[in-house]
């Protein structure tokens, strides 16, 4: 359950300007950034001396992204600060400070195992609004198939990050997929599994939150979107994209996102989907919306496609 709890607010030092757009979590890599301002911040209890920086960075051309900054005496946490465990703490979630580590450190957000049973995700890129990984693991509660959600950050009508349940696995991707491969195994034995676990987390999710039928703005949508990927379209990807009429009167609902090998994970209770944030590149609003769920499958494929 997503548990919200007073922080203090408090102002913190800014970071240089290159410490920002160097850091793999920036999403304006590439633009010209004209500045960054304080938007705030909080220190959670138990922090000891480290805090939570919100940053306005504008560029060039006036647009403006929120970023949250995890900062100790104006550098990033390191991966054992204790900042993390009173982070989980906002969340109402008991954590032992400095019994923590990063996961991973090229992801598009900050991910911390606490404990060895924990995972604490601070989002970096902030909207206001529901988070999609929040709400969809919320609707999936006691599916076996996702991580647990213990609970969720919220500050200024924002979710700053979440906790949830961490499973123990190998990755079905990337790398031990392209070494099967490499070596001739049966390394698609698992496609049939991998295709189960994505029906049934279509109906769970379904079940949830509930379906509606397409119209014409959903083929507008997925159009749009594809042109942004595709300026100039071959006349057999054309030709692919008239399909989209299709989706008017098919059922849509809430997907993945962006489901890949690497977001599936071989444990003791079967295959188990993780990072349910979509595509970060998208705002909140569009990766919340309802989609065929063929989008999932069609990453699946396409995932598969790489590794080969």
């Amino acid at each position: 359950m997503a548990v919200k709890r007073d922080m203090r607010v408090e102002p913190v030092a800014l970071p240089d300007v290159a410490v920002l757009t160097g850091a793999r979590w920036f999403a304006g890599k590439g633009r010209a950034v004209a500045g960054i301002e304080s938007a705030g911040g909080f220190v959670p209890q138990g922090a000891a001396g480290a805090s939570i920086a919100l940053v306005d960075v504008t560029y060039g051309r006036g647009e403006r992204e929120r970023y949250a900054l995890a900062l100790r005496d104006g550098h990033e946490c390191a991966g054992d600060d204790p900042l993390w465990a009173a982070l989980a703490g906002c969340a109402g979630v008991e954590a032992v400070p400095g019994r923590s580590r990063f996961l991973a450190e090229d992801l598009s957000n900050t991910v911390v195992l606490l404990d060895d049973r924990l995972v604490l995700k601070l989002f970096r890129r902030l909207e206001r609004g529901p988070h999609p990984e929040a709400e969809l693991l919320g609707a999936l509660a006691g599916f076996a198939q996702v991580p647990e959600l213990a609970g969720v950050v919220e500050h200024d009508g924002m979710t700053i990050g979440l906790v949830e349940e961490y499973v123990a696995g190998a990755p079905v991707g990337w790398e031990g997929l392209i070494a099967r491969l490499a070596a001739g195994d049966d390394a698609l034995g698992n496609a049939g599994a991998l295709g189960r676990v994505t029906a049934v987390l279509h109906r769970q999710l379904a079940a949830a939150l509930g379906m509606r039928v397409g119209g014409d703005q959903d083929v507008d949508g997925e159009r749009s979107a594809a042109a942004m990927a595709e300026a100039e379209p071959s006349p057999a990807i054309a030709a692919r994209l008239a399909a989209l009429d299709r989706l008017v009167g098919a059922h849509l609902q809430r997907v993945h996102g962006d489901l890949h090998v690497g977001q599936v994970l071989r444990t003791s209770r079967g295959l188990v989907v993780i990072d349910f944030e979509g595509d970060p590149s998208l705002s909140p609003a569009e990766r919340s919306r309802e989609r065929s769920p063929l989008v999932d499958l069609a990453s699946l494929l396409l995932s598969l496609d790489h590794a080969g």
